[in-house]
């Protein structure tokens, strides 16, 4: 390991053009991420992540050993193991780690305290996860929303999907294949017990900090409590979203995902799920509206429909989220409600008024082409993690 150590000893961040090892899991964001990052000039090397830590290891070594590698970036720590033990080799190595956290941390690592080390650098849509991921450790951890990875300016509006322009339109799931995995047996009575009352994501309340507040003590550890509360946001998430989509009728309502909304037994006409970066544009730019109802497992962070809809021309509705009020000027950049009642409400208006939309879009598309396109966000990674392991460059 010294002479590892030394090999790897060269000073990090020093050129513009920057070596990254980036681990590749085929996950939401990556393979534009590595696009992106290379029309910035970087070079990168993707590293398919094998199946176990000891292959990923070897593997890891041996790459940045071809590579000698400014950094390497990995995505919610795929590629890492629970007990650190890889994290630890690179931390005495001495060679920089990005990693940013595009889901709840609490799902992935419960226990993150063996992940820590010194030559981390952290990123996270949740704001509000920064002190705690700092109480584990992780001293340099920084909020990074999500971010449109679309390319501005294109004309989405093919005419394939002209149907829907007296449409209401949503995309998602239903979360049932979460549901199912996390599932057992116990857990759906569990779930109703439990489930705060009245419980609406809008509110300002978190769901998993509410659950694990009310039935937290049921459990014998970290990691046995977030199995169920991955469980119990899958299944807040489908009454959620099936309740709110109820309320669109009499509005033609077109739902895109999963078979699973068949047992829903919607006012709706169903479809199946649609690519995000080809097809899904289009859907947005041809709806009269379209809705966004995040998943309850989100504290304050937007998910990308709130930059990709504007982004293609569409028409967006979304539920309230604390980091619209950070992000956008919500009185002319966006379109919100907080309840069913406010949706539907609002649902109403804009049929009868269409032609309030535009400004809203026109306002947000200009916001985000400025501020919040996937690579501003790449470029605030690199720019903070220069800042970190070579200050005076």
């Amino acid at each position: 390991m010294v002479n590892l150590k030394t090999y790897f000893s060269y000073k990090k961040f020093a050129g513009q053009t920057l070596r990254i090892v980036y681990l590749n899991q085929s996950y939401f964001l990556q393979e534009e991420s590595i696009r992106l990052l290379r029309e910035m000039g970087h070079e990168i090397e993707v590293l398919n992540i094998p199946d176990t830590p000891k292959t990923m290891l070897d593997a890891l070594l041996k790459t940045c050993l071809q590579v000698k590698p400014d950094c390497i970036i990995s995505v919610n720590h795929f590629g890492f193991d629970y007990e650190g033990k890889i994290a630890s080799v690179l931390a005495d190595l001495d060679l920089p780690v990005l990693v940013w956290y595009l889901d709840d941390y609490r799902f992935i690592i419960p226990d993150a305290s063996p992940l820590a080390q010194p030559n981390m650098l952290l990123f996270t849509i949740e704001k509000q996860d920064i002190p705690h991921l700092k109480r584990l450790g992780f001293d340099a951890a920084h909020y990074l929303p999500t971010g449109s990875p679309l390319p501005p300016g294109k004309k989405y509006d093919t005419g394939a999907y002209a149907y829907l322009n007296r449409a209401v339109s949503f995309i998602g799931g239903t979360f049932e294949d979460t549901r199912l995995r996390w599932r057992k047996d116990g857990y759906e009575a569990l779930f109703k017990t439990a489930m705060p009352a009245g419980f609406q994501p809008q509110s300002g309340r978190f769901f998993i900090d509410t659950l694990k507040t009310k039935i937290g003590s049921r459990f014998d550890s970290e990691a046995e409590f977030y199995h169920f509360a991955g469980y119990a946001a899958a299944r807040a998430t489908q009454s959620y979203r099936s309740e709110l989509l109820r309320s669109v009728s009499p509005h033609p309502l077109h739902i895109f995902g999963d078979s699973h909304w068949s047992r829903f037994r919607l006012p709706a006409q169903l479809h199946p799920p649609v690519d995000s970066l080809h097809t899904a544009p289009q859907i947005f730019a041809a709806s009269l509206i379209n809705l966004n109802m995040s998943s309850v497992q989100l504290k304050t962070a937007l998910n990308l429909r709130l930059y990709d809809v504007p982004l293609c021309g569409g028409f967006l509705l979304t539920d309230w989220k604390e980091d619209l009020a950070e992000l956008f000027d919500v009185d002319r950049e966006a379109a919100v409600y907080h309840s069913a009642e406010e949706m539907k409400e609002k649902i109403d208006y804009f049929y009868k008024y269409p032609e309030k939309r535009q400004p809203i879009i026109r306002r947000a598309a200009e916001r985000i082409e400025r501020e919040h396109l996937l690579i501003h966000r790449l470029k605030r990674l690199i720019t903070i993690a220069r800042e970190r392991f070579n200050p005076a460059s």
